[in-house]
């Protein structure tokens, strides 16, 4: 019994001290660390090659990322946490280039940042917005999206003692098709997506055997969800299950910040965005941070605003100190010293109508008093982030919504493409 009680006693000290060196001092917040003449960068690594997709040809492909981190002859941390970022461009475009700032910027914080490519390419026929692509041939890029993931994260953790990577501590995130990619790679499983592409196993491969041959397994701390989503919250299920950060515009046409079709297109993939996210974390309480801007679309924050929320949600979990939040707009401010965000903060429920918004809760009827354009009506999502169907009439000054028959529960109630929008409770 002694033997016991000194091994876990041991192990509670270990991560103390394991915790302390992350949580002592200002690295790893949004200030930067080192200068980014201390940051060593890496780029155009071989992680794996696949056969690729593009324009009706079959090529093959080098898969390839980028890594950035403090030059370790300055550095004296022994191991450091990995952040894997993934970019966006509908599956079709964008390059690991493009998040090459926010890659550099976290390793002056301290992280360990890499900025991969995967495979992109689908018969989009160079205008994907006019919704006559495709649907298929989009769900076999997002397939090969997530091969690549998986295929760059075993190649990372396989060669973690070379760059110095705690591989207990590893955060993944991204933008748009990029994080869809992620979550998707992440949550759902060989057979759950045999059952919906039951072709793609055999012409492709599997999820986690492409693009090279290492076998090495990981778990994630977090997850930074910008503008990106999953095929369905239901997949989320199991140890895969973190905290997340999600970042959003509502009116996001693009990417639905609740739920619905990629650029809103019936065959094109469906996607649970961020909103929808963050109401099934917090159903089941695993730690969830939003922000939102009600009046912008599609990738709605400044990269610094972007880069420093992303580096303060890695600190709150590093030192056990995540805690769920809705922002509209927050400076990030998780140093010692925390930056003076005097008028900065705007609380969960300053979106714009709730005061225009009564009785809130109700029970039969809504007053939503707003001056709207002529063709917008108001919309009205579960927190699940389904459309609900409900009476809505237009009268002076606004409109009277009927609520007689939705069931009790919280939902979100925006007015067309407007932008404004706020949180309805019904009795």
């Amino acid at each position: 019994m002694q033997k016991i009680v000194g091994a876990l006693t041991l192990l509670l000290c270990t991560h103390n001290l394991v915790e302390a060196q992350y949580c002592e001092d200002d690295r790893f917040t949004q200030a930067a660390y080192f200068t980014e003449e201390e940051i060593v960068v890496d780029t155009n690594i071989l992680y794996g090659m696949a056969t690729n997709w593009w324009q009706n040809i079959f090529l093959p492909t080098s898969n390839s990322f980028d890594i950035a981190y403090p030059d370790m002859a300055i550095d004296p941390m022994e191991k450091r946490p990995l952040v894997f970022l993934a970019h966006g461009g509908g599956f079709w475009g964008g390059d690991k280039e493009n998040l090459r700032d926010m890659m550099i910027s976290l390793a002056r914080s301290g992280y360990i940042a890499v900025s991969a490519n995967y495979r992109r390419g689908w018969d989009s026929y160079g205008e994907p917005e006019l919704c006559a692509g495709d649907g298929e041939s989009m769900a076999k890029a997002i397939y090969r999206g997530m091969q690549d993931v998986q295929a760059c994260m075993r190649y990372l953790v396989h060669f973690a003692e070379d760059y110095h990577i705690d591989t207990a501590r590893i955060f993944m995130g991204g933008e748009s098709a990029g994080s869809y990619a992620i979550l998707n790679s992440m949550f759902i499983s060989q057979n759950d997506w045999d059952i919906m592409y039951p072709g793609h196993f055999t012409e492709l491969g599997g999820l986690y055997a492409s693009a090279n041959n290492f076998d090495d397994t990981w778990n994630v701390l977090g997850y930074m969800n910008l503008a990106g989503g999953i095929m369905d919250t239901a997949y989320m299920v199991g140890d895969a299950v973190r905290p997340m950060l999600n970042m959003c515009g509502v009116v996001d046409s693009i990417v639905p910040a609740f739920s619905g079709n990629f650029l809103d297109c019936p065959d094109y993939a469906y996607i649970m965005g961020s909103m929808a996210i963050n109401e099934f974390l917090l159903n089941n309480g695993v730690c969830s941070n939003l922000h939102r801007r009600f009046a912008v679309g599609h990738l709605p924050f400044e990269d610094a605003y972007t880069i420093g929320q992303f580096a303060c949600f890695m600190k709150s979990i590093l030192c056990d100190d995540c805690t769920d939040y809705v922002y509209d707009y927050h400076v990030a401010d998780c140093t010692m010293a925390p930056l003076d965000t005097t008028g900065e903060e705007t609380t969960v429920l300053d979106s714009g109508l709730d005061e225009e918004m009564y009785p809130n809760p109700a029970d039969s009827y809504l007053h939503v008093d707003v001056e709207a354009p002529a063709d917008a009506t108001p919309i009205i999502y579960t927190a699940g982030g389904a459309l609900v169907q409900t009476a809505v009439n237009r009268v002076a000054g606004g409109f009277v919504i009927s609520t007689a028959k939705l069931p009790q529960g919280t939902y979100f109630l925006r007015i067309g493409n407007v932008g404004q929008g706020a949180f309805l409770v019904v009795h």
